[in-house]
């Protein structure tokens, strides 16, 4: 997906690929902390993140964001098995980021330019939902 809207560094003008990543982090602090530094090191857009590790609360907090990323989410006390969505903070600066969270399993942005509008979509499905079409 090609993306010429999205600066990665503060010397380029332009972002020739919109870089993404999707993982499943099965609620692993170790894991969490990898994919920061991975995610600086490949200079990621975009990750989709299912089963995040998160620090407990009233509203619980995505662990171990790397600097220069802003989270989205919809995390409750159930969050070992719900989903975010990691993006860069000058897209999330934008002020075209439009938030459509529904539930703790799932998390939903949607992003505009004037090359078009983008939806990105992390979702977990537990493995013991009989109906996985209601979520």
């Amino acid at each position: 997906m090609e993306s010429n809207f999205l600066p990665t560094h503060s010397s380029s003008l332009l972002c020739p690929n919109l870089r993404c990543l999707q993982i499943n982090l099965h609620h692993s602090k170790l894991a969490s902390a990898n994919l920061s530094q991975l995610v600086l090191d490949l200079s990621i857009d975009i990750v989709l993140i299912q089963e995040p590790y998160a620090i407990s609360g009233p509203s619980p907090t995505l662990a171990n964001v790397p600097p220069g990323y802003a989270a989205f989410h919809a995390l409750s006390s159930d969050h070992a098995y719900g989903a975010a969505i990691l993006l860069r903070q000058s897209i999330a600066d934008s002020g075209r980021v439009k938030l459509m969270h529904k539930a703790n399993h799932s998390a939903c942005i949607e992003v505009s330019s004037r090359f078009g509008t983008y939806r990105f979509i992390s979702l977990y499905l537990r493995p013991s939902l009989v109906n996985f079409s209601d979520s």
